[in-house]
């Protein structure tokens, strides 16, 4: 029995009636799932091209999952509620500039940088087997670390801060980044350190000088392990300070603070809370294993 193939092939269109003509008729043919990358004039884009928006809600009453992941702003917001109401799933990707679509994870299209109300001109169309897995593989991580849209179009619509965690493991940009969270805080900042040695590193770094010239109404707080010298230092060098206030506790080892206390995720962390004005958190976390 001879199996049929479908030849690899990459072709450049031009035009924008070839590419929306393509794009529609890509859509059709999609059996199980299209995905797409969009910067913040993709929204638009789709909604304003009857033809093309026709062809994703198809797909959408059929039953076939499609989502789009794109920076979801102020000035897209009302093309991305119709696309959510339309049933077409939608998430937040901030800063995103790509443009492009993977039907049935086996065909890959991408445009050009998009300008709103300005038509496309050019696009990229592949089938190679290798490259397209590539760029699913970009898309499905893409996705993974975006935000779900409602979240989005309400921190929008309710003036909300964006909320964000973010992981980072090089130790001198944890260090700076900690500093510069530190010096932007303005009613409160709250440290635990996890051992003494991690207190020293953040004082020979400079951490002491600059909690006391925070300003005057930041309240300090620092947990440190219990240490005899180590409380004679801070005594003598905070004698003074009344917004900056220092408490031990008895180093016990990782098992038994497990059982008693709720900082177990923390034990062998150094964190650092930080208090502001707008209610909003920033949270820093070092691993503290002698970095």
């Amino acid at each position: 029995m001879t199996i049929l193939t479908v030849p690899e092939t990459t072709e450049v269109i031009f035009d924008v009636d070839n590419i929306i003509g393509k794009t529609v008729k890509a859509i059709s043919e999609v059996k199980n799932c299209l995905d797409g990358c969009w910067d913040s004039t993709g929204p638009s884009m789709l909604v304003t091209t009857e033809p093309v928006l026709k062809a994703v809600l198809g797909l959408v009453k059929r039953g076939i999952s499609t989502r789009y992941s794109t920076d979801i702003s102020g000035h897209n917001i009302s093309f991305c509620k119709i696309m959510i109401e339309n049933g077409i799933q939608l998430r937040h990707l901030p800063g995103i500039k790509s443009n492009f679509g993977i039907n049935d994870r086996t065909e890959y299209m991408a445009t050009v940088v998009m300008e709103e109300k300005k038509p496309l001109w050019q696009a990229i169309v592949s089938n190679a087997k290798t490259f397209v897995e590539g760029q699913q593989s970009v898309f499905d991580t893409l996705w993974s670390k975006s935000l779900p849209a409602e979240q989005r179009i309400r921190e929008i619509e309710e003036g909300l801060k964006p909320e964000f965690t973010e992981t980072i493991s090089d130790p001198s940009e944890i260090q700076k980044h900690a500093f510069e969270l530190m010096k932007s805080a303005k009613e409160e900042i709250a440290i635990l350190f996890s051992t003494v040695n991690a207190f020293k590193r953040q004082e020979r770094a400079g951490l002491m000088s600059l909690l006391q010239q925070t300003g005057p109404t930041v309240k300090v707080r620092i947990l440190i392990p219990t240490s005899l010298a180590l409380e004679n230092t801070i005594k003598n060098e905070f004698h003074k300070s009344r917004r900056i206030q220092i408490r031990y506790f008895l180093h016990t080892s990782p098992q038994t603070i497990q059982h008693n206390t709720e900082i177990v995720s923390y034990i062998k962390l150094d964190l650092l809370w930080l208090g502001n004005n707008n209610n909003g958190k920033h949270q820093e976390q070092r691993n503290d294993n002698g970095q």
